[in-house]
C-alpha cells in the first residue's frame, strides 16, 4: 500500500517487543469468516514434491486460506499421542484450505488444484467440504507441537523452534537444504509450518543448561538463516527475535548491507525508553 504520511507510529509499535511503550489497548478490525471452505490433504513421499506442489499452487495464482505441511517426525509423534494414522510409505503431510462465497467456484478451486497437486506424484490425496471430516483432518497440525514433545531422546531436553521464512518459489531448495544442513549436526529434526507463507518451522531438542548444546544448536539456527536469507527471505517470520534471535538479526543486516539498521533501533529505543526500562536486552544489545 502506499503510504506518505510522515513517521507512521502505530506501525512502530509492531514487531518492538515491548521495548518502545506498554501497549494498553488494541482495536482489531476482523475479517469475514467465508461462507464455503473445502480442505485437501495430500501425501508425499518427499518434502521436495510438497514444496514444488505449494510453489505451483501459488505461481497459478491461488491463495490458500491455510496451507500447512507437517513432516515423518511429526506425523509419527501424532500417531502416538493422538492415534492418527497415515500412509506407511509418506513422509510429508500437506493440508491446504480453499475458500469461495458460491459452491460451483468452490468446486471449481478444488478440483483444478488438486489436479495440481496430483501432478507431483503424491502417495494419497483427499477432498472434502464436510466440516467434522475437516475438524479431523485438523487434528494432526492442531496438536503438533504438543505431541512432538513425545520426540525427546532426554527428559531434559527442551523443544526450540526455528522460523525462517523464504519465498513460496524458493520452498523446494531451503527445506532440501535444511536437512542436508542437518547432517552436520545430527538433530531428530521435524520441519513443519504455514509452508504456502513459505514460514518453516525446524523443531529441534537441546538441553539448556548445557553450554556446548545451546551452542551447537545456536550454530544450527545460524545456518538455517543463512539458508533463508541465500533464497531472499529472513531469519524470522512470526516469532519475533527477543534473546534468542540478536545474532539471527545481526546476521541478516550484514547480509543485506545495512548494519546501520541496528544503530537507527537503537536511537529509536533512546528516545522512547531513555532509562532503558523497557524489556531490555531484547532485539540488540
Amino acid at each position: 500500500m502506499k503510504r506518505s504520511l510522515g513517521y507512521d507510529l502505530t506501525a512502530l509499535m509492531i514487531g518492538s517487543e515491548g521495548t518502545l511503550a506498554i501497549i494498553t489497548k488494541a482495536i482489531l478490525k476482523i475479517a469475514p469468516k467465508p461462507k464455503l471452505v473445502g480442505r485437501i490433504l495430500a501425501y508425499y513421499d518427499s518434502i521436495e514434491k510438497a514444496g514444488e506442489a505449494v510453489a505451483k499452487i501459488k505461481e497459478e495464482g491461488f491463495t490458500p486460506l491455510i496451507a500447512e505441511f507437517l513432516d515423518r517426525v511429526a506425523m509419527e509423534s501424532i500417531k502416538k499421542a493422538k492415534g492418527i494414522t497415515y500412509p506407511e510409505n509418506a513422509n510429508v503431510m500437506l493440508i491446504i484450505d480453499l475458500v469461495s462465497y458460491e459452491e460451483k467456484s468452490l468446486n471449481a478451486q478444488l478440483e483444478y488444484v488438486s489436479q495440481i497437486l496430483s501432478s507431483f506424484s503424491p502417495i494419497q490425496i483427499k477432498v472434502t467440504t464436510d466440516p467434522l471430516e475437516m475438524e479431523r483432518i485438523y487434528l494432526a497440525r492442531k496438536g503438533v507441537f504438543s505431541s512432538l514433545l513425545l520426540e525427546k531422546e532426554r527428559p531434559d531436553q527442551y523443544m526450540i523452534t526455528g522460523d525462517i521464512v523464504v519465498p513460496p518459489s524458493k520452498l523446494p531448495q531451503t527445506l532440501r537444504e535444511i536437512e542436508e544442513c542437518n547432517k552436520n549436526f545430527g538433530y531428530k529434526m521435524s520441519l513443519l509450518g504455514h509452508i504456502g507463507d513459505g514460514n518453516i518451522h525446524i523443531l529441534i531438542f537441546t538441553d539448556p543448561s548445557d553450554e556446548k548444546e545451546i551452542k551447537k544448536a545456536e550454530d544450527f539456527l545460524l545456518e538455517t538463516g543463512k539458508i533463508a536469507l541465500k533464497y531472499g527471505g529472513s531469519v524470522s517470520a512470526e516469532h519475533g527475535i527477543g534473546l534468542e534471535k540478536k545474532k539471527l538479526l545481526l546476521q541478516e543486516f550484514q547480509y543485506k548491507n545495512s548494519t546501520i539498521n541496528i544503530e537507527l533501533m537503537k536511537q529509536i529505543k533512546k528516545v522512547f525508553d531513555p532509562k532503558n526500562i523497557l524489556n531490555r536486552g531484547k532485539l540488540f544489545d
